[in-house]
């Protein structure tokens, strides 16, 4: 008895795991445990790996439905995969004849792609999906998600009737300023991208065009395109340091923005007005503790329109200490600070840290 329970398990030791990828339309690899069992003739019974179930290896074969399966240490795990997945299936439908429209350090290009390309859906809504079909295998679980194109064509329409109404505000309501026309337009810029995006996956799912929707993205990044060309602001430097001004000047050129030298003039009608501009701004704490100089400098950097409203604004913060002075210590703080200032993207961190109307 004890030589038959030493090889028996002499045999199950020798249970090795190995990884296969199984793929089908519109699915993830997934990594799938087999265990291949080394069988002695002269037992009499063996061991039986579980067996995964058919909707793992091959999906389902329905044409109004979208499927993905996922695989994780629980079930909210294994559902979180398989709704990546579904999300990177629908990525790789998004294609032919689309307009695309790429964003790129500030500067835009209009690019009109003849074949198959991708349009960002990373953020695209899966809350119509659900779980259909769930399996424990060991330690491991399976799940089987399942959308119906139906309800997904639903949701892009109601998208895109929301984002349009953004899109035609923006186009409708644009100032006559270069630069603020540029910045309204630039802050819908997201919701023109989903429309097309919207556009190209209901044309995969229904086989309709969308005409108006497509005149509407177009008029949108034509008119993006011309304010790009025409932006410029003016510099309100609060600082000491006449090198700051430099500085914003050599960032606002990198980001082919004009730098205007008056902060008032006549427009052609003959009215004077002024241009948007950015701001330059610091703040400064004085402490002494003994003999040590201690200070705290904020510089607060602002985008404002001609009419001095805020239109993004950020801060960079420093500290200095000095037993020389606070002289000594302010200038630790200063050189931080500008320091800071000369290596960030601004316009970057302007678009980043926009605040909306």
């Amino acid at each position: 008895m004890n030589e038959l329970t030493a090889t028996k398990q002499q045999n199950t030791d020798n249970c090795q795991l190995l990884e296969t990828s199984i793929v089908f339309f519109g699915f993830k690899q997934l990594r799938v445990l087999v265990c291949l069992l080394y069988v002695s003739f002269s037992l009499s019974g063996c061991v039986t790996a579980p067996s995964l179930p058919q909707w793992v290896s091959n999906g389902p074969d329905d044409s109004l439905t979208y499927y993905a399966v996922g695989e994780g240490v629980s079930l909210y795990d294994a559902e979180m995969n398989a709704r990546s997945t579904m999300a990177a299936s629908l990525n790789s439908t998004v294609s032919d004849y689309v307009q695309i429209y790429i964003a790129s350090d500030g500067r835009y290009n209009r690019e009109i792609y003849q074949q198959t390309t991708t349009v960002e859906v990373s953020n695209i809504s899966l809350s119509q999906a659900h779980v259909t079909q769930q399996k424990k295998l060991g330690n491991r679980y399976f799940v089987l998600l399942a959308m119906l194109k139906s309800d997904l064509a639903i949701q892009l329409r109601n998208e895109i009737k929301t984002d349009a109404r953004k899109v035609e505000l923006a186009l409708k309501n644009n100032p006559a300023e270069s630069f603020l026309q540029w910045w309204k337009l630039r802050q819908n810029l997201s919701a023109a991208k989903r429309i097309a995006r919207n556009i190209s996956l209901l044309n995969q799912i229904k086989k309709k065009t969308y005409p108006s929707e497509d005149k509407l993205v177009e008029a949108y990044f034509t008119k993006l395109d011309i304010s790009y060309g025409t932006r410029a602001l003016a510099i309100k430097n609060k600082t000491n340091t006449a090198t700051v001004y430099d500085m914003v000047s050599n960032k606002l050129e990198h980001h082919q923005i004009a730098v205007e030298k008056n902060l008032s003039w006549l427009n052609p009608i003959g009215l004077w007005t002024n241009p948007s501009y950015v701001e330059i701004r610091p703040e400064y704490q004085y402490q002494r503790i003994g003999q040590e100089y201690y200070v705290n400098g904020i510089l607060s950097v602002s985008l404002k329109s001609s009419r001095d409203h805020v239109l993004s604004t950020f801060n960079l913060r420093a500290q200095g200490a000095s037993y020389s002075g606070r002289k000594q210590a302010l200038q630790i703080v200063n050189d931080d600070m500008f320091s800071q200032l000369d290596n960030i993207n601004l316009m970057g961190h302007f678009v980043s840290h926009s605040i909306n109307d």
